[in-house]
């Protein structure tokens, strides 16, 4: 079955050096092969650079967890299939955009709905920049948030389908900014503008 194309792989999740990948297991008509013996392979480029490289052999499962990754570097994954009978073609690419300034974010309006002392409700628009469906199509979003003055940023929650979101567990005492992603089959959008959450202005 070296001919059957896998799907693209999606993000999942990320923190700032690591990323969980997921795909669809590889179907096998079942006159040519069992998936028994079905092992994958993935490979990651780090853009700009062109040259792919194998970053683990024999994943037994269709997720998987790449680590050590540089916080302010893009990188693009992809995956085969591996039997006794070959190795598939790659799958479509995946794109981790980390980097502020490349592209446009497809998320507007982000806003502080209302908030408590522990929790807060973002709200926020889609716009329709190409790549990222015609304002139609699935997205999900991830949320990361700062705690000034510290300049990390880190994931808060990731897959959220609708542009909401209700944050719990906050630090009452502190001061907050948030700001989203959006995550699409092709990969992870540049993060919205921030909007931020002072308690003491």
């Amino acid at each position: 079955y070296p001919g059957i194309p896998v799907d693209r792989p999606y993000i999942e999740n990320l923190d700032p050096t690591s990323v969980r990948l997921r795909w669809n297991r590889l179907h096998i008509p079942s006159f040519r092969a069992t998936d028994d013996e079905l092992t994958y392979i993935l490979e990651i480029q780090q853009v700009p650079d062109y040259k792919w490289r194998e970053y683990a052999s024999k994943i037994p499962d269709t997720s998987y967890v790449v680590k050590g990754l540089e916080p302010n570097k893009d990188y693009r994954f992809r995956v085969r299939a591996y039997s006794p009978l070959g190795v598939t073609e790659p799958s479509p690419p995946v794109t981790l955009h980390r980097t502020m300034a490349k592209g446009k974010s497809p998320i507007d309006h982000l806003d502080i709905e209302q908030y408590e002392p522990s929790t807060v409700n973002l709200r926020w628009s889609r716009t329709d920049i190409p790549g990222y469906g015609d304002g139609d199509g699935s997205l999900l979003f991830m949320i990361e948030s700062q705690q000034p003055p510290h300049p990390d940023w880190h994931p808060v929650v990731s897959g959220v389908p609708t542009t909401s979101y209700h944050i719990g567990d906050i630090t009452p005492a502190r001061d907050y900014n948030f700001r989203v992603r959006a995550l699409s089959e092709y990969g992870l959008s540049p993060p919205s503008r921030t909007v931020a959450l002072s308690r003491f202005a």
